[in-house]
């Protein structure tokens, strides 16, 4: 018997996406498995109960104590937990469930353990430099990372449901129960798993994976998914983006028609550092909001690189902000037997120069460290900081700083993150400002700024095609009348009529360009190639 229960992060929303932070139970074999807890979403807001209203955690602090808060829902029993990845839609709530469940075994991979305690710290830190209260303490976020189970990559869990006999009254396993649970390599961030369960008895094999990555990048190696769980007898994933309505035009469509892939990482690389130099040239600003411990390890490797490369050290500064960035490199350093193999390689080929030593990158722990380092360095400045949603940390703070400034620019490099924002629902920090859901233009007119790239890397990866939103404010409706000329005999064409049709010829793109602007995303700019799509895409055709 299989039956699979979405506890939470399921639900599916207008844009097509999911919820952030996810949580499944799946019964197999008379053995229940919850995959990850991530951060639900009622973390983010808390309710009012007196009132009805609901307000942003950024802007006000959540109750002291988090077990009076009910943030996690209620878990039905299970034998064990799994984790996928580091991010916090995976192990966000895990101190929470850590108190709610402290004799659970819990499995993740080593970099699974060490990056989503760098995640999790990341996350609180944020929390309190606001003013906020996280929901949970640094010491229940200790005791559940040090809770942890480690496994490797092909390792083998046996689990057994254990029941009370009828007739000798004692613990006995299942006649037919018991699974083995395996981890592989499932790309996208460093330690990810997809899980392989495989039923005992017959050999009946279940894969579970919601997030992963098919092309080889330049810190990772490419997920295994399609060599280990290519024609399993059940596929478990997730709804994420625009996947459903493409994979449904896929099905649609004849065999030999012409279907387009997404383009490679290479030529999605080649994007993004055209796109941040071309602001740089023009001495403006770049912000990349990230994560603190997954993605990001890719964004800063290819960053770095391009600068080293092409030498750019002296003219233009690379950063890299976060309160956590120094633990993050520090540990990711000591994973690269988790990583590329080339990266291996080349650490030995170097005789010990490390591939993440990122001598082009400066490291600033705050705003204020950024600030005193460009007072010395007043070059124009590409800063990749944490806050991948602009409700809290340092990417937000340089958001408003540097909004003002119409040759700035600010490029979400995960598309995860764009989904329409509802004015009336709080938009990302609770004010109501769409600043964050606007589309941004081609043009550097009008008081607003500044680039709308195309980003389409083969995975769910830091380089996605993104509709970039401008850092200005919403521009106000403006309206503006003149006095009735009386109307030309019919058939003459004036002299201002000639020049008002040439001037809408030439300047068709800019009228467009200024009639989206301050339009929250509209799905048909929500990226096509996430992950969700490549999973059902390839699944189709494999089937």
């Amino acid at each position: 018997m299989l039956r699979v229960t979405p506890i939470y992060g399921s639900q599916w929303h207008s844009t097509g996406a999911a919820m952030r932070g996810s949580c499944t139970l799946v019964e197999f074999s008379h053995v229940k498995v919850l995959v990850n807890v991530g951060m639900p979403d009622t973390t983010s807001h808390t309710a009012n109960t007196a009132t009805g209203t609901t307000t942003s955690a950024t802007a006000t602090p959540t109750p002291a104590n988090p077990a009076t808060t009910n943030l996690l829902p209620p878990l039905p029993p299970h034998d064990c937990l799994v984790l996928s990845d580091s991010t916090l839609a995976s192990l966000g709530a895990l101190p929470l469930y850590c108190q709610a469940h402290p004799d659970t075994p819990i499995y993740a991979t080593f970099p699974t353990v060490k990056m989503g305690q760098m995640t999790l710290w990341d996350y609180h830190a944020h929390l309190s430099l606001d003013g906020g209260r996280p929901p949970f303490t640094l010491e229940q976020m200790d005791a559940a990372i040090a809770r942890l189970q480690t496994i490797k990559y092909s390792q083998a869990i046996n689990i057994n449901n254990m029941v009370v006999s009828t007739s000798s009254k004692n613990i006995v396993p299942v006649a037919d129960g018991g699974i083995s649970i395996t981890a592989h390599r499932a790309g996208h961030v460093v330690g990810g798993a997809f899980w392989v369960l495989q039923r005992i008895q017959d050999e009946t094999v279940v894969v579970i994976t919601s997030t992963y990555s098919i092309a080889k990048e330049k810190h990772l190696d490419s997920s295994t998914l399609l060599q280990y769980g290519a024609t399993p007898d059940v596929l478990v994933t997730r709804p994420g983006g625009p996947a459903l309505p493409l994979v449904q035009e896929l099905l649609a469509q004849d065999s030999s028609s012409n279907w387009k892939l997404p383009v490679l990482t290479s030529q999605a690389q080649k994007q993004l550092t055209e796109s941040i130099m071309s602001v740089l040239r023009r001495d403006g600003n770049v912000l990349l909001p990230s994560d603190a411990a997954g993605r990001v390890l890719e964004l800063i490797l290819l960053l770095d690189q391009h600068w080293e490369k092409q030498r750019l050290g002296g003219t233009y500064n690379l950063v890299w902000l976060g309160p956590m960035v120094g633990n993050t490199l520090d540990f990711a350093r000591s994973q690269l037997e988790w990583m590329n193999g080339v990266l291996g390689n080349q650490f030995q080929k170097q005789q010990g120069l490390h591939p993440y030593a990122l001598k082009r990158v400066q490291l600033c722990a705050s705003v204020s460290e950024l600030e005193t380092f460009l007072v010395n360095n007043a070059n124009p400045t590409c800063v990749v900081a944490n806050g991948m949603t602009l409700d809290h940390g340092p990417a937000r703070d340089l958001l408003l700083k540097w909004a003002d400034n119409d040759n700035n620019a600010i490029f979400f490099t995960d598309t995860s993150q764009c989904w329409e924002r509802d004015p009336a629902d709080g938009g990302v920090g609770g004010s109501g400002d769409a600043t964050t859901a606007m589309i941004g233009t081609n043009n550097n007119t009008g008081g607003t700024t500044a680039n709308n790239t195309d980003m389409a890397p083969s995975s769910s990866s830091s380089l996605h095609r993104t509709a970039v939103p401008s850092p200005a404010a919403v521009l106000p409706n403006i309206t503006t009348t003149s006095a009735a000329a009386p109307p030309p005999p019919p058939g003459v064409v004036t002299a201002a009529d000639a020049v008002a049709a040439a001037e809408e010829t030439e300047e068709a793109g800019e009228e467009d360009d200024t009639a989206n602007r301050g339009r929250l995303i509209p799905k048909a700019n929500a990226s096509k190639f996430t992950a969700a799509y490549q999973l059902l895409h390839y699944w189709c055709q494999a089937k």
